[in-house]
């Protein structure tokens, strides 16, 4: 076997390097400020001047209701992620966490039709 194809062999059975992390990951804080309220209980205290995200691999985490849900932070800046929480059993509502990252911002809207807060959140 000449030089080149044991040197090629090698390389190949090195190690490969693990994927790039995404360029949205880290922890983002800011705030949530409420844009649509129904008076329920559960449109209560939406306004928060330290909410945070912490994004791992481009994904994170949102919980609603005691819903948990996945939201992707796309490589393009993208943000969007969905979850469902039954008010009654005849009401089902889809909890939303969408919005844009941009020049080190992530904003957008996180909630349903009846309560929904705006997000602006920075890299910290």
């Amino acid at each position: 076997m000449s030089r080149a194809a044991l040197a090629l062999a090698a390389l190949l059975l090195l190690p490969h390097p693990a994927p790039a992390a995404s360029p949205h990951d880290g922890t983002w804080k800011g705030t949530y400020r409420t844009i649509r309220n129904d008076n329920s209980g559960s449109c209560d205290k939406l306004d928060n001047d330290n909410a945070s995200v912490t994004v791992t691999d481009g994904k994170f985490n949102r919980t609603w209701g005691g819903n948990t849900f996945e939201v992707t932070a796309s490589p393009d800046g993208a943000v969007f992620g969905s979850g469902r929480r039954a008010q009654t059993t005849s009401v089902v509502r889809v909890i939303k966490f969408e919005g844009r990252i941009a020049n080190g911002v992530m904003e957008g809207e996180y909630g349903h039709d009846k309560c929904a807060v705006r997000f602006s959140l920075r890299k910290a």
